[in-house]
């Protein structure tokens, strides 16, 4: 593709927090869409498999995929280009495939482009820098001619818990009150740690608690007799589907024994522990672009902007927001000031009426009003589940969406639909025509006629009829 510059479009693609991928075989991460208005506006993503695809299952894949919407030609061919990114900005391994023709819905792409163990080991230092994998995807038309180069720039982030406390395990002795060697036990967000002793070693347990898929890391070293941490001694990963349990040597009893009043303050063990565990991954944004008229990079239908042309703000992952984002999500979790109830399933949600206002039309008229709603600061709600109302009360602090699946994307988008947050409904839309299946496609058209949602039935619908073509062709 060296002598194809001019008529190139570059995307560059970030994860944050990659070592966290939760993902297991056959299981992706997308990255933002972005559409091409001189294909009549069709939309294309990247699909990374953290843990590959089938055979492959130590390697990691990196495919791009047209998406089924109802926009574009039936046909486009391109030339197109996938690459993992140094730290420097050069390709360290590129594939890819000339003429390539793409219906809508297809991908292309390669299931063995770099394994695990040179991202995660032999080439960590130049492919994950600030535990970031950068990748690069490059196409050309063969029968489109560009001014100049176009570049996107796109974010997504790994969601992660984090859980940072001192551990007291109380008087260090040698009589087990939990069972065999076991003499101190702790819950955690996702596991259980106890500590054991065999002969003179100390070992750390984490055992998972439930079967949830997810990633967590655990880190800890002892609090010493000057209050200061001495280096993590444990530091260990567990994939929760891999591995239900992993055993760790902490220190041995003699060295704990021969330096007491330093290791021992007052005769306890203490240690401080850090728990990070995953189990998704944030909405991704397109960050900037070399705007041209030829290119829009916007997941949303360019047919619902605003009068004002804006674009339709998406949940961000940029560092520039996070701190605004944590300050209202604190907002919303401690409840300062709250002058609000949302009664739902049981539960009593606190809320802020300017909030909700500000992020509902339906509450704004609520609450601006002699309802009885406003005049008793309370509202019921018995159509939708406390946990959906929950997070769909975060949303509108925060602007984020953390950890969707499919249920709770068609549970979201009822409420998104009911309350006409406009951003939040188009989100959950956008889950559910990614994911169409054959077994799941009745569901979003009942979903869509009942919400009289045209655009979403219009894609569930050509969904069907490309099936059928396959199926006829085939």
């Amino acid at each position: 593709m060296e002598n194809e510059e001019r008529n190139m479009f570059q995307y560059i693609w970030k994860i944050e927090n990659y070592s966290y991928c939760w993902q297991e075989v056959n299981e992706f991460i997308a990255s933002p869409v972005f559409q091409m208005c001189t294909t009549e506006g069709s939309s294309w993503c990247l699909k990374l498999y953290p843990r590959g695809v089938a055979s492959f299952n130590n390697s990691t894949g990196l495919y791009l995929e047209r998406q089924l919407t109802i926009q574009g030609p039936v046909f486009i061919s391109v030339d197109y280009e996938l690459s993992f990114l140094r730290s420097d900005g050069t390709p360290e391994y590129t594939a890819g495939e000339k003429a390539c023709v793409f219906i809508k819905g297809q991908s292309s792409g390669f299931s063995h482009l770099l394994s695990r163990e040179e991202i995660f080991q032999t080439k960590k230092s130049i492919l994950l820098p600030d535990d970031t994998l950068t990748v690069q995807c490059r196409i050309c038309f063969e029968s489109i001619g560009l001014a100049r180069q176009i570049q996107a720039f796109a974010k997504s982030k790994i969601w992660v818990h984090r859980e940072l406390f001192v551990w007291d395990t109380g008087e260090f002795n040698y009589v087990s009150p939990f069972g065999p060697g076991c003499f101190a036990k702790f819950t955690i967000h996702k596991a259980e740690i106890s500590l054991k002793l065999c002969e003179d070693s100390i070992y750390v347990t984490l055992e998972a608690i439930d079967d949830v898929a997810g990633m967590l890391r655990f880190r800890t070293g002892i609090v010493d007799s000057d209050r200061s941490t001495s280096k993590y001694l444990v530091d260990e990963y567990m994939h929760n589907k891999e591995k239900q349990s992993i055993t760790t040597f902490l220190i041995t009893r003699s060295k704990l024994l021969q330096r007491k009043d330093f290791y021992l303050p007052q005769g306890h063990l203490i240690l401080h522990c850090e728990s990070i565990y995953s189990k998704g991954i944030h909405i991704g944004q397109i960050e900037s672009h070399t705007y041209d008229k030829i290119f829009m990079f916007n997941p949303f239908d360019e047919r619902k902007k605003s009068k004002k042309n804006q674009t339709p703000v998406t949940p961000s992952c940029c560092s520039a927001n996070s701190s605004m984002r944590e300050d209202f999500q604190n907002l919303y979790q401690e409840g300062t000031l709250s002058d609000f109830t949302v009664k739902v399933g049981g539960e009593d949600l606190q809320a802020h009426k300017a909030i909700l206002c500000a992020r509902s039309p339906v509450f704004k008229a609520m609450l601006t009003s002699n309802m009885s709603e406003n005049e008793n600061n309370v509202v019921e709600i018995s159509d939708l589940q406390a946990e959906t109302v929950r997070r769909m009360l975060i949303f509108m602090y925060t602007n984020t969406v953390d950890d969707l699946d499919w249920d709770t994307a068609k549970k979201l988008y009822f409420a998104a639909d009911k309350y006409d947050i406009a951003i939040l409904k188009q989100i959950c839309s956008d889950f559910l025509k990614i994911n169409l299946k054959l077994d799941n496609v009745g569901e979003v058209l009942a979903l869509a006629n009942m919400h009289s949602d045209e655009d979403l039935k219009n894609v569930a619908l050509e969904f069907l009829q490309c099936i059928i073509k396959r199926k006829t062709i085939t």
